[in-house]
């Protein structure tokens, strides 16, 4: 899926393809500039850079030769790495990773490490925002290492670091005298740094959730406006105002004093309410989320934008928390399986020949393939997380900005086993300690876990298949095992995988516990698992199916549903097993999942693994076991946990650290494998979840015990909690008093769309409906709406007549109305001699009636503004609200009506409306009109290889238009054609629906419930 991430053509990249392991981020004129980290300190840095833009729009720009010292640049900040760019809908931010922790270093190989996010930093592209809060955190990084800031060239670097630090402190205003008189001297203790930073700013804020929200009435601060740092919940900044200026250079003069050019101070905030919790609460008329990408209309606009920045930031940065990601020379491409990655230099090899054990490979298994491209281009882009945050450094060819982060799970550990000849890996001799002149051996294990992107979400938010074939919470697992036998490092990998039934079912968020429901027909069904399959196959080789779920009860409907898909499938590589989990396991009998490894273990044999040296191929792996139950977690989780046991029992027989005859394995290394695999269980159902796994307990001991189903209703009352917006009456307290936690997963879920560009549209839905489209569904929408074009106008259009346009246009049910109690998708048709306006039954998929309007007959247009509501920003933005009249007469029209069984409709019954025409409109009597109101464009799209394509709604090229830009095309094309019948060019530009009367016609009864509605969801 990187056709939407193509490499720049015009810029040529830089020289350095890997990834930068630290960089620079330093304020300079008209933007930041970003750099690697120079050996002669930050403000000595010269070299390559990268330049980006304030503003909403930033661009990025390489810099071939960027000297510090000539930009006079202020101090940077080093930060471990880029992860792409948000862009908000007020300002846009650089996301940044702050700190971060080693998950992996794969095989003891330093080159072969994997990092884990810590924290993050948003830095607001506007220059207000940006400045304090980076010279903030510089002054922080200089206290803690001087020494990366130090511009002295001198080799006494304890002077210069004394000299930095000195610098530092007197700028913060503290004696370099010690705390106490015994003190260590030259040592800041933390407290004295957040001190120093806390004499930088009063503490004159807000806070909300993890964030901390500035006081804009606070109009007179020293550097006259304000700073909001978006910083990841383990950090808490304490900034309300500019810090001073950091002193100038040596040697050059001081920077004059300006009070007089300072930027006005920001307008108050909307008042609000504080709470017994001291959480700010905003008033109703501040309550209301900006979701338009059109310009502000008012101040309310204005900040409800920020706030929503503030909020989509605030949950991308928790969404980033704890993802994994490579870096250095190396940079191992984390997103593929060893197996893959032989594959791949096989194929891309000048005379790839297979390789077996008999014919082993030269290659060795450990080199990456491609590696004179840059990682994204390597990477599995199924389980690149940042893609789109990214595609503005791809785009510029800044490949060495560009990192591959991936959620999942990257764990590693490892154990000394005992090699024993007479005694049982699980019970060694305790007469024998374990030592490496034992002869132990250390094995190393690793589980790396990659989840999917293309149908990426929630429970409950995120159910069965899309059209392309893309599962729910898919997970690919590899399980790697390393030791070293007769001094070579043996390494396999075992690839497993998971994912939800893939046929189209889904379960309402809105009820307790509620019951799958199958959607579409299963001939669409059947061609999405199809294409599934065929990529599944294609990827891993033959495919084991191991279902889980209930054979009786609310989960049979799905899964014989996926049963008979299967089978109608007929697919000889594709085997379906189903084993009833709960029915098998009835008591806590979890020693029946033995009997599952039995009768998998013919397929396992055959299945086998990826097992290699440095130098020779020992076996393939050749298919793999794809297991799900209904959430594809806790009952997922115990099962691959099994199998993964069998394959790790099997390979120490094949390194001879055990035998067929030993029952199992030793336990120090039993305990470790246990923790490994419950943790990885853990961490996957946080993810689509929000709550660690159930049955965690058998994962982790091998045992199944009341404590452990206790912990298991505790976190089953939890995912209840939070995914589902209804409960039992027990816990109706419990939601009044915090539903905003709980019912978050709606944002969430809009959130996870946004950053993945998977629904660029999605908070513009959630203001009307407070909730998202699935981005399948708006593809498949897109689809019903150019066949219903088709078919209407192959049944509509007469003999010899030809089309030339067709739109599907939101109109009233009746003529002559801009308002109504019911509207319709109605399909609007431009031929060669006749406009033809056409309702259209979409279930059914059939022409209702239509009414033919000769050209010549068109007596005017009226456009304008079409608002339906006046409830939140994007319903009154005019810009996607826009419509127009289509004025006619009507001496000439011809109607027809077809009856079905399903429906009866009399085209002349219509309600009474407003007056059909204003003053300045045809006076004609027989003059009517239909109203139509153009739809909001989607920003995601099926393209031409049957991928979702992203469309950015800030592009013009044609591709996304606004909905005013979309009817100003309609109108155009019309008047082209009125032109050749003589028909008069009239068009009137008056709102058809204005602000005021959408205002007028809204009831208090609608304000009130939205915005309850939105305080829930919106926080």
């Amino acid at each position: 899926m990187d056709h939407h991430l193509p490499a720049s053509s015009k810029i040529e990249p830089l020289a350095i393809q890997a990834p930068l392991s630290r960089l620079v981020v330093t304020l300079a004129k008209g933007g930041l500039v970003l750099h690697p980290v120079g050996g002669n300190g930050h403000k000595r840095y010269r070299g390559p850079a990268v330049s980006v833009s304030w503003g909403k729009d930033a661009k990025l720009e390489r810099i071939d030769e960027w000297d510090a010292v000539e930009e006079d640049a202020h101090d940077g900040c080093e930060f471990s790495g880029v992860v792409g760019l948000l862009r908000g809908f007020h300002d846009s931010f650089l996301i940044v990773i702050q700190s971060s922790t080693v998950a992996a270093t794969l095989f003891n190989d330093p080159f072969r490490t994997v990092y884990s996010i810590d924290s993050l930093l948003a830095v607001p592209l506007s220059e207000p925002l940006a400045t304090p809060l980076l010279q903030k955190l510089s002054l922080k990084q200089r206290l803690s290492k001087p020494s990366d800031w130090s511009t002295s060239t001198s080799d006494d670097s304890s002077d210069s670091d004394d000299d930095a630090m000195s610098t530092a402190m007197s700028e913060s205003g503290l004696s370099e005298a010690a705390p106490e008189a015994d003190a260590a001297p030259i040592r800041i203790p933390k407290k004295v740094i957040d001190q120093t930073i806390n004499k930088l700013a009063k503490k004159n804020f807000w806070k909300k959730g993890p964030l901390a929200k500035f006081d804009r009435s606070a109009a007179g601060t020293a550097a006259g406006a304000t700073a909001t740092p978006f910083l990841e919940e383990s950090t808490k900044p304490e900034l309300t105002r500019t810090p001073p200026p950091l002193p100038p250079r040596p040697g050059s003069a001081p920077a004059p004093v300006v009070t007089s050019s300072a930027p006005p101070p920001l307008p108050p905030r909307p008042k609000q309410v504080e709470t017994e919790d001291a959480k700010p609460v905003l008033d109703a008329e501040a309550v209301e989320v900006a979701a338009t990408t059109g310009e502000p209309e008012d101040k309310a606009t204005i900040d409800a934008q920020k706030e929503l920045d503030e909020k989509i930031v605030r949950e991308c940065m928790k969404e980033l928390k704890g993802m994994y990601w490579s870096t250095g020379m190396v940079s191992p491409d984390i997103t593929h399986s060893l197996a893959r990655k032989h594959e791949i230099l096989l194929s891309t090899s000048p005379s790839p020949k297979p390789s077996t054990p008999s014919s082993p490979s030269r290659e060795s298994a450990f080199v990456e393939p491609l590696q004179n491209l840059p990682l994204w281009r390597r990477a599995d882009k199924r389980f690149w997380w940042n893609a789109h945050l990214a595609a503005p450094f791809v785009d510029a060819g800044l490949h060495s900005y560009v990192l591959v982060v991936q959620q999942g799970f990257i764990r590693q550990t490892s154990v000394l086993l005992p090699i024993q000849t007479y005694s049982t890996l699980g019970n060694p001799s305790p007469t024998s300690p374990v030592g490496k002149e034992d002869k132990a051996v250390e094995v190393n294990m690793v589980i790396m876990s990659r989840r999917s992107i293309e149908r990426a979400g929630l429970r409950y938010q995120r159910r069965g298949i899309n059209v392309q074939g893309g599962v729910a919470n898919f997970v690919e697992t590899e399980f790697l095992v390393g030791a070293e036998r007769d001094g070579k490092l043996h390494v396999s990998s075992f690839v497993q995988t998971r994912g939800s039934i893939p046929v189209f079912w889904s379960q309402s968020p809105w009820a307790l516990k509620p019951p799958p429901v199958l959607e579409r027909t299963p001939a669409e069904s059947l061609a999405a698992m199809t294409k599934h399959f065929e990529k599944q196959t294609k990827l891993y080789g033959r495919q084991v199916i191991v279902n889980l779920a209930e054979t009786s009860g609310k989960e049979a409907l799905v899964v014989n549903a996926y049963k008979e898909g299967v089978e109608q499938m007929a697919k000889d590589n594709v085997k379906y097993m189903s084993w009833d989990f709960h029915h098998q396991t009835k008591g806590m009998k979890y020693e029946n999942i033995s009997k599952l490894i039995s009768e998998l273990y013919g397929d396992l044999e055959d299945i086998g693994c990826f097992w290699s040296t440095d130098s020779q191929i020992y076996s393939l792996q050749s298919g793999a076991v794809r297991t799900n139950c209904i959430d594809c977690l806790d009952r997922t989780n115990v099962v691959q946990s099994a199998i993964a046991r069998w394959f790790l029992n099997r390979h120490l027989v094949h390194l001879g650290l055990s035998s067929q005859e030993e029952a199992g394995m030793h336990d120090a290394l039993d305990l470790a494998f246990n923790g490994l695999w419950a943790d990885n269980g853990d961490a996957i159902s946080r993810e689509y979840a929000g709550t660690s796994a159930l049955k965690g307990d058998f994962t982790r001991t091998g045992k199944r015990n009341l404590r452990g189903a206790l912990n298991d209703a505790s976190n089953s009352v939890a995912r209840l909690l939070q995914s589902t917006v209804s409960g039992p009456s027990f816990f109706r307290p419990i939601v009044v008093l915090h539903l905003i936690h709980f019912y978050s997963d709606f944002f969430k879920q809009a959130t996870i769309d946004y950053v993945l560009g998977h629904n660029l549209n999605v908070f513009a839905e959630f203001q009307s409906k407070l909730g998202g489209s699935d981005p399948g569904e708006i593809l498949r929408l897109a689809q019903i709406r150019l066949e219903a074009i088709e078919t209407s106008a192959q049944f509509v259009l007469s003999e010899g007549e030809e089309r030339l346009a067709g739109w599907t246009l939101l109109s009233p049910e009746q003529q002559d109305a801009v308002r109504s109690t019911k509207y319709e998708e109605k399909v609007l048709l431009l031929s060669d001699k006749a406009v033809y306006v056409v309702s259209y039954e979409y279930s059914l998929q059939k022409v209702l009636s239509f009414k033919r309007i000769p050209i010549g007959d068109i007596a005017g247009i009226q456009k304008g503004a079409y608002l339906l509501s006046a409830l939140d920003p994007s319903a009154r933005d005019p810009s996607e609200n826009f419509g127009f009249k289509l004025f006619f007469h009507d001496s000439a029209t011809t109607e027809r009506v077809w009856t079905y069984s399903l429906r009866v409709k009399d085209p002349k019954s219509a309600a009474a409306a407003q007056p059909a025409l204003a003053a300045t409109t045809p006076s004609d009597t027989d003059v009517h009109f239909y109203a139509f109101k153009v739809l909001r464009k989607d920003a995601v799209r099926l393209g031409a290889d049957q991928q979702s394509q992203i469309i950015s709604r800030r592009e013009e090229d044609g591709r996304n238009k606004s909905a005013k830009a979309g009817a100003e095309e309609i109108i155009s094309r019309l008047l082209e054609e009125c032109e050749k019948f003589g028909a008069p060019e009239w068009v009137k530009e008056r709102d058809i629906i204005g602000l005021a009367e959408a205002q007028a016609q809204t009831s208090i009864l609608d304000k009130l419930n939205h915005k309850l509605q939105s305080l829930i969801w919106l926080g």
